[in-house]
């Protein structure tokens, strides 16, 4: 990697520095293995936390009520009119230099969410409701601790934290939040500087990884960045599809991304792939690649989300 580009991009040049000896040894067929859990602090922590090596994990939440209790219904008693910050966008990519990410000028940009509070119920009116007709895509993505801070009425539903992880690390997760959208919600490839345990409990999430010393693959580079912001909140009355425009950020800043679909179109990159289930744990070390997409489980009475519970862990200074 070329000096310049280390200094524009600090998350790629501490990304390079990342040894993960065993990225791609224990992926047969490009898949993540799934190990049956949960695994004692100690293998946890040598086995996987200490070289920074991903993993599955079956078995480590059977005993959450969430697991049979969150249903649309449920929640929407449990919560009611409880406010939620809400990401909104036209096409279910938020953080992103995607296609529809372009200026009035036609250069593309990275563009930022428009995120809204609203009551919870109104969120499950949208999720329930038809997609596509120009309305937004949503996403309950806030990462502020949300899962106490939001959703507290579901906290005994779960675990404050991870108990065997915990121990492992010698400290509480720095953070928990929930996660619930639709299958159009997207999250394009990036890397984290915490280490995450992400337990899904409805529907399915598919990540595709790259190893952190990978990175200079995915054509990083200075995008100007922008919000979505609803149009009819715009000061010139302007239009855009779904009711937004692009808004520049003032003073004006440059964010280092790419435009690389990693899930859709990386296949020339080898990528790793994890499939997260309902009841399942994925754990993704900091500075690890990812990208993610969501399916709602399908079939009559199934409700029209996804729903997960994450867990942020800042890694111990003790490396191999």
């Amino acid at each position: 990697m070329e000096a310049e580009e280390a200094e524009d991009d600090p998350l790629l040049a501490l990304a390079s520095t990342v040894h993960t000896p065993h990225a791609r040894t224990d992926c047969a067929g490009g898949e993540l293995p799934h190990i049956s859990g949960p695994p004692t602090p100690q293998i946890f922590l040598h086995h996987f936390l200490l070289p920074s090596r991903p993993a599955v994990f079956t078995r480590c939440v059977a005993h959450w009520p969430a697991l049979h209790l969150w249903t649309h219904a449920y929640l929407r008693e449990a919560l009611g009119e409880q406010l939620v910050h809400v990401a909104l966008t036209p096409d279910g990519l938020a953080d992103a230099a995607s296609l529809h990410a372009r200026l009035p000028c036609g250069t593309q940009c990275f563009a930022r969410p428009c995120e809204v509070t609203m009551p919870f119920s109104s969120l499950l009116a949208a999720l329930e409701s038809p997609s596509g007709g120009g309305r937004p895509v949503h996403y309950a993505s806030h990462q502020d601790s949300s899962l106490e801070a939001e959703f507290g009425a579901l906290c005994a539903d779960v675990e404050p934290s991870v108990r065997w992880a915990d121990e492992a690390y010698g400290s509480r997760p720095a953070a928990a939040n929930l996660w619930m959208g639709e299958d159009a919600a997207r999250t394009s490839v990036h890397a984290d500087l915490f280490d995450n345990l992400y337990v899904v409990v409805r529907g399915t999430k598919r990540f595709t990884l790259l190893p952190p010393q990978e990175g200079s693959l995915l054509g990083r580079r200075p995008y100007r960045s922008a919000s979505w912001i609803l149009a009819s909140e715009f000061p010139d009355g302007s239009d855009s599809e779904c009711g937004f425009v692009l808004q520049p950020d003032t003073p004006a800043a440059y964010v280092p991304w790419t435009t690389l679909d990693l899930e859709r179109d990386g296949a020339s990159l080898q990528p790793i792939r994890a499939t997260v289930r309902a009841g399942e744990m994925l754990y993704l070390p900091a500075l690890w690649w990812h990208a993610v997409s969501q399916e709602a489980d399908k079939g009559e009475g199934c409700d029209p989300s996804t729903i997960a519970v994450n867990y942020w862990y800042e890694r111990p200074t003790v490396q191999l």
